[in-house]
């Protein structure tokens, strides 16, 4: 683990604080554990471990607007103060971090710590940071899971296909990526895309989607989206869930890079979330691109930390 020390920060406490005076366990805020990955200590097994990858290289590599390296912290704030409605606990292990713009030496410190948390017997939730949380995501899980072909479910405005920038991942290339990881693996890219925006990908990207046989569900077809999930469930028995919150309709989120006026509405989303949680398949869930510099009144902190609860309670 020594080698990627430098990129690491312990868990803050004081991120965690909510309504005082209440019963123990009333608030998130009261049954997370914060861990300092160096100092091991016995944990107990099938509880969620929040990891956050405090990173906007990415997005900057993507020509977005830069921010989302706040995202991990703000999400957490909001998560505190919602209600408990499990019977868990929670550990949080702090941040891994990308201030030298070496973003794949974070990515791979990020895939190291997902592995080493499956092999403990916890359930990673991944807090980004811009969507190239996904690709260091799919590593981890494959170092956890080798020659398994699990399935991908992307909630998201766009495939994130993109082509590479000079032979280098950006925000919008973590799904390329993993195919071509596959390919070289000889397993199959599993991937389904749901909320895609028409008018938010080029042709290309549409391209590129059959050229790796994506499923997708366009945004304005979310009405199919379920039949679509439960067959994608019934063909793979484990599931790798990553949330991008703008495909979420800008009001909703206004807190990300690019904002959707013809997003999805938060029930549809918090609808297919708890439906992959509750399959029981999950083996890791990520929620990417919150940016709180460009948030108004921490509505998309806020939105995404209720699909974060909603991934805990039912999983």
């Amino acid at each position: 683990m020594a080698n990627w020390q430098d990129r690491y920060e312990i868990a803050k406490e004081d991120l965690w604080q909510g309504r005082k005076g209440e019963k123990d366990r009333s608030r998130i805020y009261q049954v997370v554990e914060c861990i300092d990955f160096f100092q091991p200590k016995k944990l107990v097994n099938d509880q969620h471990a929040i990891i956050g990858f405090s990173s906007d290289e990415g997005v900057l590599r993507n020509q977005g607007n830069i921010g989302a390296h706040e995202g991990p912290d703000a999400i957490r704030k909001s998560l505190a103060r919602l209600p408990v409605h499990f019977d868990k606990s929670i550990y949080d292990f702090g941040n891994i971090f990308c201030r030298d713009k070496n973003l794949e030496k974070s990515q791979e410190a990020l895939s190291e710590i997902i592995h080493l948390l499956h092999k403990q017997g916890l359930k990673p939730l991944i807090f980004g940071g811009g969507h190239e949380v996904a690709y260091a995501h799919f590593l981890g899980l494959s170092k956890a899971y080798p020659k398994e072909p699990f399935g991908i479910i992307n909630l998201d405005a766009h495939f994130d296909l993109r082509p590479l920038v000079n032979h280098q991942g950006t925000s919008g290339t973590s799904f390329l990526q993993m195919a071509k990881k596959r390919a070289q693996e000889n397993l199959p890219f599993n991937y389904l895309a749901i909320g895609i925006q028409q008018l938010g990908n080029t042709q290309e990207l549409f391209d590129e989607a059959r050229k790796h046989y994506v499923e997708y569900v366009l945004a304005n077809e979310i009405d199919k989206a379920r039949d679509r999930i439960e067959k994608f469930l019934q063909n793979h028995q484990k599931i790798y869930l990553s949330l991008c919150l703008d495909v979420f309709a800008s009001p909703f989120a206004p807190g990300v890079s690019a904002p959707q006026p013809l997003g999805l509405f938060p029930n549809e989303v918090r609808s297919i979330i708890e439906m992959v949680a509750k399959s029981g398949k999950s083996i890791g869930f990520d929620i990417a691109e919150l940016n709180p510099k460009k948030d108004i009144q921490e509505t998309t902190a806020q939105l995404a930390a209720l699909m974060a609860a909603t991934f805990i309670q039912n999983s």
